[in-house]
């Protein structure tokens, strides 16, 4: 992907989430985010969705679909997008996207900051504390 197209996708997919209700916050991750994209790079993007969802099959299926969509509305083969849901993503990945710090779009501010307090406190329980432990 060439630095018009990202640009071209970033302004299509800023306007694809605006538009959207269901999104609450839009991040780019990975080579882009880090600046080490190349041609041949996808772009990783994780979304927070507004509510969620209690049907389980649904919850795995909504950033597949989401991805479906955006794949078709940029134009964009397999394997040139990816989409994970940051509230449902293992918690080293939503570490990743929190720290590439690449936040695109949030619809609600509140909402966002409360997805990333999870994400924060579950990687803190869970690896944090337990690094502390196995040092003692």
């Amino acid at each position: 992907m060439t630095e018009q197209e990202f640009i071209r996708c970033k302004m299509q997919l800023l306007k694809l989430a605006d538009a959207d209700k269901q999104i609450n916050a839009l991040w780019l991750y990975g080579s882009h985010a880090k600046g080490l994209a190349h041609e041949h790079s996808d772009l990783d993007l994780a979304v927070q969705f507004t509510s969620f969802e209690p049907d389980i099959f649904a919850r795995r299926m909504h950033p597949e679909m989401l991805l479906l969509d955006w794949q078709q509305s940029l134009q964009l083969r397999d394997g040139q997008l990816s989409v994970i849901d940051l509230m449902q993503a293992p918690i080293l990945l939503g570490i990743e996207v929190l720290r590439a710090n690449t936040l695109w779009y949030c619809r609600e501010r509140g909402l966002m900051l409360q997805g990333v307090g999870k994400i924060m406190s579950r990687y803190e329980t869970d690896y944090l504390q337990q690094r502390v432990i196995h040092e003692r």
